[in-house]
């Protein structure tokens, strides 16, 4: 009888580890990503002319799932010292994607230093379907950049222009 058991128990743990190859190999990967998604981030200083250069890129794309477009460190200066960044990703015709950046004061308001003209770096990120056309990236309503789809290929380009 206690052969019989140790058969049944090795039949059981072999049948779970091949039932569980087989699942494992049949399913896609899942890479934990909402396809669209975005984020952003904000951060606001003082102008120091040492500001990087804006860029923008996107990868290839991630195993069929969804293709990453990336704006970085594009700066623009204003006059309010606490200011709210908040993105808005939108797809405005097939394939033609818009990631609408908003800006608004914050408060309390803190005062600005006689010496520092304020200025916000913008970084950004979208997961769009791997087919998306354009991505064009706006700031209240004004045209930064248009991301235009770039193959099978990575691609990564800086901005002409760093500051609005």
């Amino acid at each position: 009888m206690d052969s019989r058991i140790a058969v049944l128990l090795a039949g059981l743990v072999v049948g779970a580890v091949a039932g569980g190859l087989a699942v494992a190999a049949t399913q896609s990967p899942q890479s934990g990503v909402s396809v669209p998604s975005m984020g952003t981030t904000a951060a606001t200083g003082c102008l120091s002319g040492d500001e990087p250069r804006a860029w923008v890129g996107q990868t290839s794309v991630d195993a069929g799932e969804y293709r990453a477009v990336y704006l970085q460190n594009y700066s623009f200066t204003h006059d309010t010292p606490n200011l709210a960044v908040r993105g808005d990703l939108t797809e405005a015709s097939d394939g033609r994607w818009e990631l609408a950046l908003t800006t608004e004061a914050e408060t309390p308001t803190k005062e600005v230093p006689d010496d520092c003209q304020p200025r916000t770096t913008v970084s950004a990120s979208a997961a769009l379907p791997p087919e998306f056309e354009t991505l064009t990236v706006t700031l209240d309503g004004d045209e930064i950049v248009v991301i235009e789809h770039s193959g099978k290929q990575p691609a990564f380009r800086y901005l002409n222009e760093s500051s609005r």
